[in-house]
C-alpha cells in the first residue's frame, strides 16, 4: 500500500487554517479492573492512580511528540482538540506541496507518534508508574515523594486522621 498525500489528516482548531495531524486520542488506556487485581486495592484507590498514571503518560507523551518532530518532519508539534486528541504540527509547508521525502518525513512521524500512543497506553507502562510512584495505597497523593528533614519521605507512609484527607 502506497502513503498519499491525500492519507495525511489535517486538524483545525477552528481559528487557524488545518495542520497536518494524528489522530492520537487513548482509546485503550487500562482500566481499574486491571489495577484492582494487580495492587489488592479498592475501586475508588484504583480510579485515583490511573488519573495520576494517565496524567504522567500524557505528559512524557507530549515531551515524546516535539521531539519526534524535531527528529523527522520539524515544524512545532502540539495538542489540539477536546481532549487533546490530535498532535498538530505547525510551520510545515502546505501538504499539496509536499514532495515525496516530505511526505515520508510525515509518515515516518505518524508511525512513531501512534507507537508513542501505544507505549503510553500499555498495561506494562501504567503499572510501572503506579507502583513506582505507589499510587494504589490508602494515603497516596500524585506527588507522593517529598523530602524532610534529609530523608525522602513517601506520603503514602504518613498516618493521616479522617478529617485532615
Amino acid at each position: 500500500m502506497c502513503y498519499k498525500k491525500s492519507d495525511v489528516q489535517m486538524h483545525s482548531d477552528g481559528f487557524r487554517p488545518a495542520n497536518p495531524a494524528v489522530n492520537v486520542k487513548a482509546y485503550s488506556f487500562p482500566g481499574t479492573g486491571l489495577v484492582v487485581k494487580a495492587f489488592g486495592c479498592s475501586e475508588d484507590i484504583a480510579e485515583r492512580a490511573l488519573g495520576w498514571a494517565f496524567n504522567t503518560r500524557a505528559a512524557d507523551f507530549w515531551e515524546g511528540v516535539q521531539s519526534v518532530a524535531d527528529e523527522t518532519c520539524g515544524g512545532k508539534a502540539c495538542s489540539e482538540g477536546r481532549r487533546s486528541g490530535w498532535a498538530v504540527v505547525h510551520g510545515l509547508s502546505d501538504v499539496d506541496d509536499w514532495d515525496a521525502v516530505a511526505l515520508g518525513k510525515w509518515r515516518a512521524f505518524e508511525k512513531r507518534v501512534l507507537a508513542l500512543v501505544n507505549d503510553a497506553c500499555s498495561w506494562e507502562q501504567v503499572r510501572e508508574d503506579i507502583e513506582s510512584n505507589r499510587w494504589a495505597e490508602p494515603n497516596a497523593e500524585e506527588y507522593n515523594f517529598v523530602d524532610h528533614s534529609g530523608k525522602t519521605v513517601c506520603l503514602a507512609d504518613v498516618e493521616r486522621c479522617a478529617h485532615c484527607g
